[in-house]
């Protein structure tokens, strides 16, 4: 990466000091948590600063950046739902069948008993591991 003149330095710090207040009300916002609307302004950041070549019409700076931060909380977003779609209702119960497939897969099976028994190990107390 190439370094950055005094002019461009300038430019991105005179950016950052008149826009990263709003912006950073546009993540929190969406995420409505602090310490990831900030990692989600620093992300925009740098997203801004590498494309700003890119802006056509300097006017519209502000919509653009709005923009170009409300759809990285929007990936932020659904990043996070598919990581939370899988609730505990979808893990089978103990005693329940596996799916085929997974049944056709020995050392999977095998894993999964064990995981199983460790799982119910842990719910004992000592007075029923020592009997």
């Amino acid at each position: 990466m190439a370094p950055i003149s005094d002019i461009e330095r300038q430019v991105y710090t005179d950016i950052y000091q008149t826009y990263s207040g709003k912006l950073y009300g546009v993540c929190l916002h969406y995420v409505n948590d602090r310490e990831t609307a900030e990692d989600l302004l620093h992300d925009s950041f740098i997203v801004i600063f590498s494309s700003l070549d890119s802006l056509r019409d300097s006017s519209r700076l502000e919509a653009w950046m709005c923009s170009i931060v409300r759809n990285i909380a929007c990936q932020y977003l659904k990043k996070a739902q598919r990581m939370t779609e899988t609730s505990i209702e979808d893990i089978p119960k103990s005693g329940t069948r596996l799916p085929a497939y997974l049944e056709q897969q020995p050392h999977l099976t095998a894993d999964m008993n064990k995981a199983e028994t460790a799982t119910q190990v842990e719910a004992m107390d000592l007075a029923d591991l020592a009997a």
